[in-house]
């Protein structure tokens, strides 16, 4: 034991001795040395160094900065670097750095408006390089240490920023030739992420070679884990499989792209894909995804240009629900004034995207087959649906919003649904179904606004409605005609029950200030014919009709005999009234003059 002592106290001894004859000079010599070989930058030690030998050596050196290349702003200034130290190297009078901790560091990664770049590439680590880049052999790194750093991107010809902040990562890279692994935290777009990461042959990266990686992500709006090769070309570049999982796709949406607004809160989101990114293209193939319990598959790509994201792909789900689309809201923005659209919030994204969707669910509706599409770019916004099929019959259609300036907007519909099956429609949509036939509905639609509720004010088109082969159930309209010498209050009595056969229904419509008006509102059956002439105000959801009830011979109209009434209030539930005289008889058309 007391060996064992004695060689502890002249271990100690040794490395007090060798400190008091260390220079100050020499100590940050050696830190600046050793930093500027691996940054590859000229390095200026501005504060004083001090050594401290227990409990491990090390030296640490103040008010630090890292050159830019090119005449360039600072790529890194310092509070403090602490540089731990070999033992055997301090007791034979050398300075050898085995480790680098940073203290509130700042690297500046800056691009100017020429191109020109205040770092460099690794041409500098890459001279320390042995031939056979053999582990055992290589020149030491030690490990890394960044405790409070800041990351600062500005590329002014490419008008990009970025930051990263609260940075406490741990880098191991014992040799140039081994293996480097990282692990830690830090703050992006108001994030905090977790991250372990390992590189198998980081030195082959700076001779634009291959090495394999794996890396974790875990973030409240994802949790992520790659696993592939990296190569370093004039970008770096890599390929490899993408298993990830996030809470909402609005979630993932604000933080990997926090310009694009207004995203529809489906969730949750996880799946699987091999994901490749080159120069400035990052791709999803062979995507595998579950979006709120809907399965998709198909390949999406996001490209990085100097001024705009774009995003382009094609994905075939089995289901998606539609209902946080359609509680979509135009971008606006709130002012003293109230609200406005604010054409600024469609954000710098190009999108084309395109969709097969074996069953869209809006609620109780459901759209099979449908083929969808969604397309943006410098302030249009528009989808469309085609293909589809729906109570039978078929959809299509297309909505467009266009920015007109900072504080308008206009948008554009046009649906088109065809041979439908109208009670199943009025099952999806009331629960219950009074009518039937087969339907077919036209509109375009426009209007323009500073929010939705404006635009709906402001719609104005044209439209056409068509029935077929219906019944009405609930109410006899033929055994009115039969009866037209009849009261107001019998045809109101007899009229209720019963049935009512349609042959065919017609009528076009305007639309102006939100309200659709018709005058040729044709309905006619076996024995009867009905003309109708009001307005529908879907904004107040309200019907106002004056029609009037004619009997039919065979072809023969019986224009002498006509019933009027009444359908006001509420669409789902409006009252009937009729004329108080029952049917009116119309004075026969006189012969012209001799």
């Amino acid at each position: 034991m007391a060996k064992f002592a004695g060689v502890g106290i002249a271990v100690v001894g040794g490395l007090f001795i060798a400190g008091m004859f260390l220079p100050t000079d020499a100590v940050r010599r050696a830190v600046a040395v050793h930093i500027s070989a691996i940054s590859g930058q000229t390095v200026t030690v501005n504060g004083p160094a001090r050594l401290s030998l227990l409990p491990s050596p090390s030296v640490s050196v103040s008010k630090v900065e890292v050159g830019g290349a090119n005449g360039g702003a600072n790529v890194l200034e310092a509070e403090r670097i602490t540089a731990r130290l070999s033992l055997i190297g301090l007791m034979l009078g050398r300075i050898e750095i085995t480790g680098l901790k940073f203290t509130q560091p700042r690297f500046a990664l800056l691009v100017d408006a020429d191109g020109r770049a205040n770092w460099r590439s690794g041409a500098s680590l890459l001279s320390l390089f042995v031939p056979g880049d053999d582990a055992e052999t290589s020149p030491r790194l030690g490990d890394v240490a960044i405790d409070g750093g800041q990351l600062i991107y500005r590329d002014e010809r490419a008008r990009r920023r970025g930051e990263i902040n609260d940075i406490d990562v741990d880098v191991t890279w014992p040799l140039i030739g081994s293996s480097l692994s990282a692990g830690g935290t830090f703050r992006l777009r108001g994030e905090t992420i977790s991250f372990g990461g390992k590189l198998e042959r980081p030195a082959a990266l700076f001779r634009k070679d291959i090495s394999p990686f794996s890396l974790t992500l875990d973030t409240k709006a994802i949790r992520a884990k790659l696993t592939g090769n990296a190569l370093a070309g004039r970008d770096v570049q890599f390929e490899s499989q993408l298993t990830f999982s996030s809470p909402s796709l609005k979630l993932l949406a604000g933080w990997l792209a926090p310009e694009v607004e207004n995203v529809p809160d489906f969730g949750p989101v996880d799946g699987t894909s091999r994901i490749t990114v080159v120069d400035r293209l990052m791709t999803l193939d062979k995507a595998n995804i579950k979006i709120a319990g809907s399965r998709g598959e198909g390949t999406v790509s996001f490209g990085f240009g100097a001024t705009r994201t774009s995003l382009q792909g094609t994905m075939d789900f089995d289901i998606v629900e539609a209902q946080p689309l359609l509680n979509l809201q135009i971008p606006t923005v709130e002012t003293g004034a109230g609200s406005h659209f604010n054409g600024a919030r469609l954000g710098p994204l190009d999108v084309d995207m395109r969709l097969s969707v074996a069953n869209l669910k809006a609620g109780a509706i459901t759209v099979q087959k449908a083929a969808l599409s969604f397309f943006a770019r410098e302030g249009r916004v528009e989808a469309s649906i085609a293909d589809g099929t729906i109570f039978g019959g078929r959809i299509s259609g297309r909505l467009a919003i266009t920015a007109l300036g900072d504080k308008q907007a206009r948008a554009q519909a046009i649906i088109a649904l065809a041979n439908i099956q109208v009670d199943d429609a009025q099952r999806a949509i009331l629960g219950t179904a009074r009518l039937t036939g087969v339907g077919s509905l036209n509109l375009d639609l426009t209007g323009e606004g500073g929010d939705n509720g404006e635009i709906l004010r402001s719609l104005k088109g044209d439209g056409k409605l068509r029935l077929l082969s219906g019944v009405v159930q609930g109410f006899d309209l033929t055994s009115l005609a039969r009866r037209p010498d009849r009261s107001a209050g019998e045809v109101l009595a007899d009229s209720r029950g019963g049935r009512t056969s349609i042959e065919s229904a017609t009528a076009s419509f305007r639309i102006a200030n939100g309200v659709a008006a018709t005058d040729d509102a044709l309905i006619r059956g076996t024995g009867y014919r009905v003309a109708l002439r009001g307005d529908v105000d879907p904004g107040k959801r309200t019907i106002n009709f004056d029609g009037a009830i004619s009997p039919q011979i065979g072809n023969d109209l019986v224009r002498a005999l006509e019933l009027p009434f009444s359908v006001r209030g509420p669409w789902f539930e409006p009252a009937f009234s009729f004329g108080s005289e029952g049917f009116v008889r119309r004075p026969a058309p006189q012969p012209p003059a001799p």
